[in-house]
């Protein structure tokens, strides 16, 4: 039961971690001009990548992976500690003047956050089906990988949105 719920937290904790992240993502995409070749070049020139908060992120991924997090549930609580304490920071350490966010930002976060509901749905799926007895572990191990990935996911929601962005401009709508 205490596994359950040190799951159960992380994977609370790695979605809200997740929202805090996808709205730096969509942010920089927005300064890059929803352009995905721009916003990878910018990502691959800036220390983004190594940033803190990615680091973070990947120390908790890759711990989530060694047998003792899986032989204990302490040990999951911690990460998702972490993770909680990484969002909630991000989300109140907002930059002091942010620009102003466009109609179509909001629908590439939108988008991406449901992605990533979706894949970690699709990991608890995923985990009933193979009769795993608690397949909590399963989806919350899909949202620390969203998380992980979340320049990836920012990218795929921006380009499931192109052709609406396009047709948008070509009706000359500003967005």
């Amino acid at each position: 039961m205490t596994t359950t719920i040190a799951y159960t937290s992380l994977l609370a904790a790695a979605l809200l971690d997740l929202c805090a992240m996808l709205l730096h993502e969509v942010g920089a995409l927005q300064h890059n001009d929803f352009s995905n070749s721009r916003y990878y070049s910018w990502l691959s020139k800036s220390d983004d990548l190594m940033a803190p908060r990615r680091l973070v992120v990947l120390a908790v991924l890759i711990g989530c992976c060694t047998t003792m997090a899986q032989s204990s549930w302490m040990v999951i609580a911690l990460f998702a500690a972490t993770l909680l304490a990484q969002g909630i920071i991000l989300l109140c350490n907002r930059s002091a003047k942010p620009s102003p966010v466009t109609s179509h930002a909001r629908l590439v976060y939108g988008t991406a956050i449901v992605l990533a509901l979706l894949a970690t749905a699709a990991g608890y799926i995923l985990g009933v089906h193979l009769n795993i007895a608690d397949a909590v572990p399963s989806a919350a191990s899909v949202a620390v990988i969203a998380l992980a990935l979340s320049p990836l996911l920012a990218m795929l929601a921006n380009w499931l949105l192109s052709p609406l962005r396009k047709s948008r401009q070509d009706n000359g709508t500003n967005t």
